[in-house]
């Protein structure tokens, strides 16, 4: 059976009792009010038991939608977390946010703004003012669609009367632009108030949670969401509103207006569960005849537009291409749009056309992706053409193009994406092939040889130009040194691919790769570092190695570091004739003698002698450097000051303190003084 959208309204008097279940539902709210509104739609109220979350049946025709829904509180960081456990945990076909909000212009209080776009107000540049980095959160192109038809008819108005009674004035529904912030504009004369409206002048409500909420749903891009809000007050006359409950009405138009979409939403998907019979064009006729009749009647509609899209005329063009789009809506559009080659053309008007033309044409690119398949629906071609988007001046395409690109990864286009990634010197480009990259790493774990390559493609960003290229890159693999994710670095060699890095005299990431070697010390432990640092480095890479190293062993038991290989290396660096190697070298073993405690200092003094180490710290009193000799002398000074005297017993230490105190330097000569007291007489305290 086909059913079209515009058999919606035959169809939407049919009431039968529900026989089965046509898809999920997930609706977020944030206050009482709202999740209250959500509530009287809704039949069969339970809670789920294994997740506290309650749940509802809203039925419409011979068919029910399952609905869970939960209050997440204000605030978009609240909102984002709740919404992706929600997502995570129930796995629904659609989310929505539905809520009140506060209008700026355009609107009258009772209304209902469906938003297309949500604009965070919390990010900025702070000069002589500040300057707003625009982030936006796009709600859902096709559930968008059904709400354009929605809003020009008066069915939702229908359910309001049902629901909530008599209204104090017929609400209108408006497809607009917010913002999403963390506090409440009161007036228009705020300072707060004055730079939304300045730097935002499209938006129409202002709220706290849409921007939130969109984000964590993007996450999961087969799930289509969308934030729909009543407006309950209007930023210049908040006060005034207190006490007329208009909060309550605001609510439930807002949720008399997304179940509604809910309703036409849920008779696309019929489709897929067919009746013998549909009402069409005030008949009831057969499903086979509809079929037959609607189908051709798509395909030779679509094959229509192909030479408008040739057409130079911008007008006929975007005319073309929202046609396509709509079109394109229903499963069945999609296939035939692949069938007939339309993918091709829509490309060429990416490629060609002006911003709108793109838009749409993407947006039809991605129906086709959605209900074809990855696999049936992507070529090489489109991959390039998305990852040239991604640098394009309009950030509707930029977000398009990469949310697209998101869902291909997510659904079996993983490797037809690595394989067009660039290694791009354009800065832009770069940290959308970073993010691409982390997205098919996190994703990838039942394909290890796509994931090996994924890491491997990741460390070519490491040595860019761009410092903004090369912090994103090592924040990446950052973050996946603290997942299941780590093994995979240490398996691709990712401490052999930081230690080319800094040979370059640590002038390309310097400090931000010495971080990462030591969290991979503390995740990874000594051994499997100390295996990868072997060799006839440079002075400079010993040196950082070393630094590295002294930063790392900080979170181990000083007996832990000692049972490791770690002094063959300490006497390598601890014979440097670079003041910054020894000396950096004395610092680890200094470290490990302040940190060790009763228990430890006896084993790990035992150790330091053993493995020769010791006398190396002894040789550095013999040195002509004073910087030297004050980190040798540090450490003979703190052992003593632990107790262990006695270790110097049999050592020739006397004649290297001696050599110290005919120092010219101030400082190595008093502290030679002390400690040669201390061990011949025991008198004098060692500091």
């Amino acid at each position: 059976m086909v059913i079209y959208f515009r058999a919606y309204l035959a169809l939407s008097d049919m009431v039968d009792m529900p026989t089965r279940c046509i898809g999920k539902v997930a609706i977020v709210t944030a206050l009482k009010v709202e999740s209250e509104a959500i509530r009287s739609h809704l039949k069969n109220i339970r809670m789920l038991r294994e997740s506290g979350y309650f749940m509802g049946d809203f039925i419409f025709n011979d068919s029910l939608l399952e609905v869970v829904f939960v209050e997440a509180g204000a605030h978009n960081p609240e909102t984002a977390t709740a919404t992706m456990e929600l997502l995570h945990s129930y796995h629904p076909d659609v989310a929505l946010f539905v809520g009140i909000a506060g209008g700026l212009k355009e609107v009258n209080k009772g209304d209902v703004v469906v938003v297309d776009q949500v604009f965070a107000a919390e990010y900025g540049k702070v000069k002589e003012e500040i300057s707003p980095t625009i982030h936006v959160q796009r709600s859902s192109h096709t559930l968008l669609k059904y709400s354009k038809y929605i809003c020009h008819t008066e069915n939702w108005i229908h359910r309001l009367t049902e629901v909530a009674g008599t209204r104090k004035r017929a609400p209108d529904a408006i497809i607009g632009h917010i913002i999403s912030g963390e506090k409440v504009i009161k007036d228009k004369t705020s300072e707060y108030s004055k730079y939304c409206l300045k730097s935002y002048p499209w938006a129409i409500a202002v709220e706290e949670e849409g921007y939130g909420f969109l984000t964590a749903a993007h996450t999961t891009p087969q799930i289509d969401a969308i934030v729909i809000r009543g407006i309950s007050d209007l930023c210049d006359d908040k006060d005034a509103t207190k006490g007329e409950g208009w909060q309550k009405e605001a609510a439930e138009n807002a949720a008399a207006f997304a179940f509604e979409l809910l309703r036409a939403y849920g008779i696309i998907r019929e489709e897929k569960q067919p009746k013998d019979e549909i009402i069409h064009q005030g008949e009831v006729v057969s499903t086979e005849s509809v079929s037959q009749v609607e189908d051709e009647k798509l395909k030779q509609d679509l094959l229509a537009q192909i030479p408008l899209l040739e057409d130079q005329r911008r007008r006929i063009r975007l005319e073309a291409t929202s046609k396509i789009v709509s079109y394109l809506v229903n499963p069945i559009g999609a296939k035939k749009a692949l069938d007939i080659g339309l993918p091709h053309h829509l490309m060429k008007c990416v490629s060609t056309g002006k911003n709108d033309i793109k838009y749409n044409s993407l947006l039809a690119l991605r129906s086709i992706i959605e209900h074809c398949g990855v696999i049936d629906s992507v070529d090489g071609n489109l991959i390039d053409l998305l990852l040239e988007c991604l640098v394009y001046p309009d950030e509707q395409i930029v977000d398009l193009s990469r949310v697209t690109l998101n869902y291909i990864i997510y659904n079996g286009g993983a490797k037809l994406v690595l394989d067009k990634i660039p290694i791009s010197d354009n800065t832009k480009k770069a940290l959308h092939s970073i993010d691409l990259l982390s997205l098919i790493i996190t994703i990838s774990q039942q394909n290890p040889d796509l994931r090996e390559a994924a890491i491997e493609k990741l460390y070519q960003f490491i040595p860019s130009p761009s410092r903004e290229v090369r912090r994103k890159a090592i924040q990446a693999i950052e973050h996946f040194i603290t997942t299941d994710i780590f093994n995979d670095l240490m398996d691709t060699g990712i401490i052999s691919v930081l230690k080319e890095q800094l040979k370059d005299d640590g002038a390309i990431s310097g400090d931000d790769i010495e971080r990462l070697l030591v969290h991979i010390i503390q995740k990874a432990g000594i051994e499997e570092y100390l295996l990868t640092i072997k060799g006839d480095e440079s002075w400079s890479l010993k040196w950082k190695l070393a630094s590295s190293l002294q930063e790392g062993i900080k979170k181990i038991s000083p007996q832990e570091v000692a049972q490791t290989d770690i002094f063959p290396h300490i006497i390598d660096w601890l014979s440097s004739d670079k003041y910054a190697v020894c000396s950096g070298a004395a610092s680890i073993v200094n470290d490990i003698v302040l940190r060790s405690d009763r228990d430890d200092i006896g084993f790990v003094v035992s150790k330091l002698k053993e493995s020769g180490t010791l006398e190396k710290i002894i040789e550095l009193l013999s040195r002509e450097d004073p910087d030297v000799q004050i980190f040798g002398l540090a450490v003979i000074s703190n052992i003593i000051g632990k107790g262990k005297k006695e270790v110097f017993v049999d050592v020739n230490v006397i004649e290297p303190l001696r050599h110290c105190e005919s120092s010219t330097n101030e400082q190595v000569k008093n502290q030679a003084s002390r400690i040669l007291s201390y061990l011949l007489t025991g008198t004098t305290s060692v500091k």
